[in-house]
């Protein structure tokens, strides 16, 4: 007789497993309107890369642009002349995942052309420096993630697309952009401390990778190489010169390609 009566309980508290509602995961969704256009947001908070992005024309009802499962979060939206021609982009902040390598990308719609064409750059920022259009600031973060190295360039949104720029010449983007020698050299010394420079373990080329490209950037690549020459003391020197030239070659190549920033829905 208790047990039935326990039974009835539970089943008028709503205990009872094959009845019980399973909590709804929490929606996000954003509306963004510029001018005849409308950005759709929508993602579930509470999973990796659910995001979702939906553009309308909304002057002739029609949908120009879907993209889900490539974002994780919305950080923010910023509405922008980005290029001075007199139209408005839309430039989405959005969280990608939860990694140190790739935490976040900008996402921007043009629609100067009435299309949805849209760029993306990863792990970057607007930058506003004085007297110049904002920048766009990417940060590039080498492996493995705890030597903490890394480089960065900009981009400047130009006919419907991001293209890299030169740092050369421009003082206030060179600020954000370069690391001196005694910074990197602190780093190495800290991590020499712990693995040793030409052990079996050591991973500090990564390092003169790092530095080596960020002065490329800046058009100054042959300090890059005059501070590898000066401090690199290990046996493989030529060695590591030689795939250190492919490795740097490779990275300014990947970065000076404009087509690395047209958006691609296949993430």
């Amino acid at each position: 007789m208790q047990q039935n009566i326990l039974i009835a309980v539970l089943y008028i508290l709503g205990f009872h497993c094959v009845l019980c509602a399973q909590p709804e995961k929490a929606k996000f969704e954003k509306d963004i309107v510029s001018g005849d256009y409308l950005v759709r947001l929508e993602n579930t908070e509470s999973e990796f890369f659910t995001g979702k992005v939906t553009v309308y024309n909304l002057k002739i009802s029609k949908q120009l642009f879907e993209a889900e499962g490539f974002f994780t979060d919305y950080k923010s939206d910023t509405l922008m002349d980005l290029d001075n021609n007199g139209h408005t982009e839309i430039i989405l902040d959005l969280g990608t995942g939860a990694t140190m390598y790739d935490y976040n990308m900008l996402l921007i719609f043009d629609f100067s052309d009435e299309t949805a064409s849209a760029s993306e750059v990863h792990n970057a920022a607007l930058v506003y420096i004085p007297d110049e259009m904002p920048k766009i600031i990417s940060e590039i973060r080498l492996s493995p993630n705890y030597l903490g190295a890394g480089y960065s360039f900009s981009l400047k949104y130009e006919n419907g697309r991001l293209i890299p720029e030169s740092a050369a010449g421009n003082r206030l983007l060179r600020k954000e952009l370069d690391f001196t020698e005694e910074n990197i050299k602190e780093i190495m010394t800290e991590y020499v401390k712990e693995t040793g420079e030409c052990s079996g373990e050591s991973q500090v080329q990564v390092y003169y990778e790092a530095y080596i490209t960020q002065k490329k950037i800046l058009g100054e690549e042959k300090k890059g190489w005059s501070f590898f020459d000066r401090n690199y003391k290990c046996k493989d020197k030529k060695r590591v010169r030689t795939e250190l030239k492919k490795i740097v070659s490779v990275n300014y190549n990947n970065l000076m390609n404009y087509e690395n920033y047209i958006f691609q829905k296949n993430h």
